[in-house]
């Protein structure tokens, strides 16, 4: 047996210089000889102990029948005894064997680590031309700290160092006790230990000893004992609350399938977890178990403590997060991204537009190393010049979607139309009406003003074809409605809304006749104002120019210098502010939150003022949305002043005059002179939602959320990739896109009709009429669309149209 443990300890230590299969696989033969030799051992001890009981029984019985004294028999102890000392002299052989074992290694170790400082430090002696030498103190020393770097690197590299420790120190201790109690009460080797082990484990297990060396013993065991259960249940505090720490911080596997993960953390990310959750909903309903996972390069507990402190309405869904870079193949299996059923690619802040889409196409790159298939990827670009790329790498899994070309675009749709912006915040998200697209087989060989007038609880919009998933938003009327393709309506719900029998009534219209022709927009000369700078302002201004007519003037108004402004226009090679054919651009170079250099600016002469989230401030959302309130204010104060000619006005007390504080509608008192003040169209770019309640208070300003939009944009993607072409041609100034025209466009005011009637007359001008806007809010997709209402003048029809 010791032979065979000797083995054991000599394969387990060379399986350090061995590969690790080779080592693992000597230690588990080793302890297959030893523990097969250990049972022959054992059985031979049986044996021969059941042999001496007969003999011994047989013995007995015949001194019985001769009526002979029987004498003490020790033979079956005396073989117990010598039985239990060789096994303790094998375990005892085997534990020097591997400790000499060890400590020749080290000392190998430390022969070559000396050699080698030794021989460093002469050759640098010999070069400073000294003599070098050393004594036993550098020795010793060397020695020392050579112990502690060994066991510091042993204790931060092996995870079983520390109960390790322990088990040699309590096997030493009791060892060491019973070779003690061995010698001080000449008791056999096997009671020895255990009362070496008794002393250790129970603290009062000593007080029945009488002699003073057994005394002294057995104290030594029991300070000692004391010591070693001390690190017991350190040990075992540690290893529970680094087990919790370790579940804190989210280490455990996410083990899901079908759920949606977001990769990367930004002010996008809430908004975006609050669209998801509305999403999924109406999976919630039916029993299903909807996951949103988080992987990014943030603490899993502050993450966890901003989605408490946003007061997400979850709806039923969980969020699990995770601390983990999206650019590691092993982070992102860590979430299961591979059974994902869509992912979400958010952009870093703090970065450059370039830096960011860099990263975002290594998250891409790695999503398709991890050969994901499930579902598709949808990416945030801060940069559309990078969008190609992506594409490139992802091929036709990845839809993306540009943040600041789209914000761009809402902004200035929303300053040509004054009222848009909250029409466009209740299409995009799952917050009330959204994009559906379904088959339906009674609608096949109907034309499209047919099939117009058959949803009672949506509105079509369009229809999807091909194998590519075009989309053709308002078709003619005589467009049919083949075989496969799918009708995109606009509804509250995919189970809200199903196809009537037949029309709710009659196309075209026989008893409502238009009374009064669509005026047609003229694009007029106008005077624009940019207040702030974004990266992406050569796109807004190529935007804006197809909107304004010839001669327009549009002032920049922003810190950056005027020098710069060219070279960040023309930012990689950019040529569109080169090449405007109705704006002409002057340069202003100001500070927009001083009151002295906004007055410098003729502010009462502009048609319309764009205040954006200046990119400087970008990254701080309360710095950014502090910046735009302050202009809005100073703007509407120093407009105020002037046109009341020199008449100081408080804010408050223009507002109260303009606006009715109660009841939100215009007061009577204002009259001309406050219409005169609110008729120019001011669009504040809006990144923190508790900044549009101050904005909407006030009621001086449409705003554009900027941040939820985005958000509500790349969440509608991740459930339908589909909604990514409508989003585009929405937001285009080519195709369809979302009007705000005045009802006397199209009905005499103070007539009663349905929204049908009304859909109707506007259908035959080409248009969709999707709602209208009778106060502040706007209403889409009305409920009932058959119950007759008086039109009042000064409503708003909410229309789709190319034009």
């Amino acid at each position: 047996y010791s032979f065979c443990t000797l083995l054991v300890g000599m394969e387990w230590m060379e399986s350090d210089r061995k590969t690790t299969s080779r080592g693992y696989g000597g230690f588990i033969l080793g302890c297959v000889v030893s523990g097969f030799a250990a049972l022959l051992l054992y059985v031979r001890l049986v044996s021969e102990m059941r042999k001496m009981s007969i003999i011994n029984d047989a013995l007995m019985a015949r001194l019985a029948e001769a009526d002979m004294e029987i004498p003490a028999n020790p033979a079956v102890p005396q073989a117990a005894e010598g039985a239990e000392t060789y096994i303790f002299l094998g375990l005892i052989t085997s534990l020097l064997f591997l400790s000499l074992r060890f400590l020749h290694r080290e000392y190998k170790l430390l022969v070559r680590t000396r050699g080698k400082i030794f021989a460093a430090s002469k050759k640098e002696a010999e070069r400073e031309g000294q003599q070098y030498h050393h004594d036993r103190a550098t020795n010793r020393r060397l020695i020392k700290h050579f112990i502690m770097y060994r066991l510091d690197y042993w204790f931060s590299a092996s995870v079983y160092s520390k109960p390790l420790t322990l088990l040699f120190l309590t096997l030493a201790l009791i060892i060491s006790g019973g070779v003690l109690f061995y010698l001080v009460k000449q008791d056999t080797v096997g009671s020895a230990m255990w009362n070496a082990w008794a002393f250790v484990a129970d603290s009062g297990a000593h007080a029945d000893e009488i002699e003073t060396g057994a005394r002294v013993v057995g104290l030594m065991l029991t300070i000692g004992g004391m010591l070693v259960f001390a690190l017991v249940i350190g040990l075992i505090s540690d290893a529970i609350s680094d087990k919790f720490d370790s579940l804190k911080r989210g280490k455990a596997k996410v083990i899901e399938t079908d759920h949606t993960l977001i990769l990367g953390w930004s002010d996008k990310t809430l908004p975006l977890i609050r669209e998801i959750a509305n999403a999924n909903e109406s999976l919630v309903k039916e029993g299903k178990l909807c996951v949103i996972a988080v992987l990014a390069e943030v603490e899993k507990e502050t993450m966890e403590q901003e989605i408490r402190d946003s007061n997400i309405d979850l709806r039923g869904s969980m969020v699990v997060c995770r601390r983990g870079n999206p650019t590691v193949l092993h982070d992102l299996q860590h979430v299961s991204a591979r059974t994902a059923r869509s992912v979400i690619v958010l952009s870093p802040i703090g970065m450059s537009a370039d830096e960011a889409d860099a990263r975002s196409l290594r998250v891409v790159l790695c999503l398709v190393g991890l050969q994901y298939r499930q579902g598709h990827i949808t990416v945030e670009i801060a940069d559309v010049d990078n969008r190609d790329l992506v594409h490139i790498i992802g091929g036709d899994r990845v839809e993306t979607v540009v943040a600041h070309d789209f914000i761009g675009r809402l902004i200035v749709q929303s300053s040509r139309q004054p009222g848009l912006a909250p029409i466009l915040e209740r299409v995009l998200g799952f917050e009330g009406n959204e994009f559906y697209m379904e088959e339906w087989p009674t609608l096949i060989g109907k034309t499209f003003a047919e099939a117009l007038f058959c949803f009672e609880h949506a509105i079509p919009l369009g229809v999807k074809y091909g194998d590519d998933g075009a989309t053709f938003l308002n078709p003619p009327d005589n467009f049919v409605i083949k075989e496969g393709m799918e009708m995109i309506v606009l509804a509250e719900d995919d189970d809200s809304y199903t196809v009537a029998k037949g029309p709710f009534v009659k196309y075209p219209p026989t008893k409502h006749k238009k009374v009064i022709s669509p005026v047609k927009s003229v694009m007029k000369k106008e005077r624009v104002l940019f207040i702030g700078w974004r990266r992406d302002l050569c796109d807004m201004l190529q935007e804006l120019d197809d909107a304004v007519g010839k001669g327009s003037v549009l002032t920049i108004f922003s810190t950056v210098p005027i020098q710069a402004r060219e070279e960040k226009l023309g930012a990689n090679g950019r040529t569109g502010h080169l090449t405007l054919r109705n704006l002409t651009l002057d340069h202003v170079a100001g500070n927009p939150v001083s009151r002295r250099e906004v007055e410098a600016l003729p502010i009462e002469k502009y048609d319309s003022i764009f205040i954006l989230a200046d990119e400087e401030f970008e990254s701080d959302m309360e710095a950014a949305d502090g910046r735009s309130l302050t202009s809005l204010l100073l703007i509407h104060d120093v407009r105020n002043q002037r046109l009341n000619k020199g008449r100081y006005t408080s804010f408050a007390e223009h507002l109260g005059n303009s606006v009715n504080s109660v009841t939100g509608s215009p007061s009577k008192k204002s009259g001309k002179k406050s219409s005169a003040l609110n008729n120019f169209a001011v669009v504040s770019e809006v990144m923190d939602p508790r900044t549009r309640s101050l904005i909407s208070l006030a009621k001086v300003s449409d705003y554009v959320m900027s941040n939820e939009m985005v958000s509500a944009a790349l969440a509608m993607v991740a459930e339908c990739r589909d909604v990514n072409a409508i989003l585009k041609e929405l937001l285009s100034s080519d195709g369809n896109e979302i009007y705000v025209r005045p009802l006397e466009d199209y009905v005499s005011p103070g007539r009663e009709l349905s929204f049908w009637d009304v859909m109707s007359i506007v259908r035959t001008h080409g248009s969709i009429l999707i709602g209208y806007r009778a106060g502040d809010e706007p209403i889409l997709n009305p409920e009932n669309k058959q119950e007759l209402r008086k039109w009042m003048k000064g409503e708003k029809l909410v229309l789709l149209a190319e034009d």
